[in-house]
């Protein structure tokens, strides 16, 4: 719950905080309503009234994760580089994003992306959202807006599976990043025939 300025509250950060390092500590399968409401020093009803559930939990504490590079994502997108450039420094912020935990980023996914209406909701916008700091970060490398949504969203599709590699073989950011290499290469090749 926010408080009267619209932030958050003292006792949703102490929540959000518990979880956070819970999820650290002891994975997203081990954190539970119970678990979280004891560190935080809270009741358990407490943690069901202001977060609704174990999935809204994690949801929000990965939210948190992730809107820290929100900024340094959009800093990138909107670099004076070429657009090469700024592509590949934006899929590097994402690993980076991605990979800053990796047992988070699995546990997470494991945990809340079921098939659920608002999980895929949820999915949808993080997806739109990378999305269009992709179309900005190639705004230069195409003539119609389009086209660069569309070169976008399949640098996105790119990313998710070398992303899912990545995890799946415990590599690091640049490993993954030599993986989509040449697949980056394919699409600007795509944007160049496209102009």
């Amino acid at each position: 719950m926010n408080d009267q300025s619209g932030r958050p509250s003292a006792t949703t950060e102490r929540i959000l905080t518990a979880a956070r390092a819970l999820v650290q500590t002891d994975g997203a399968a081990e954190l539970t309503i119970r678990r979280v409401a004891r560190a935080a020093s809270v009741s358990p009803s407490l943690v069901i009234r202001y977060f609704g559930s174990r999935g809204q939990l994690l949801a929000d504490v990965f939210d948190g994760q992730r809107a820290m590079f929100a900024s340094q994502l959009k800093d990138e997108a909107r670099s004076n580089a070429a657009p090469r450039l700024r592509i590949d420094a934006v899929l590097e912020l994402f690993f980076q994003r991605d990979l800053e935990d990796p047992g988070f980023t699995r546990d997470f996914m494991a945990a809340t992306w079921a098939a659920t209406t608002e999980n895929v909701r949820r999915a949808s916008r993080e997806t739109r959202r990378d999305v269009e700091t992709l179309a900005t970060a190639l705004d230069g490398a195409a003539a119609t807006a389009a086209v660069r949504d569309t070169a976008a969203k399949s640098l996105m599709a790119i990313y998710r599976l070398a992303l899912a590699e990545t995890l799946a073989s415990n590599e690091s950011a640049a490993d993954g990043l030599v993986r989509l290499s040449a697949q980056v290469n394919f699409v600007f090749a795509g944007l160049r025939a496209a102009d």
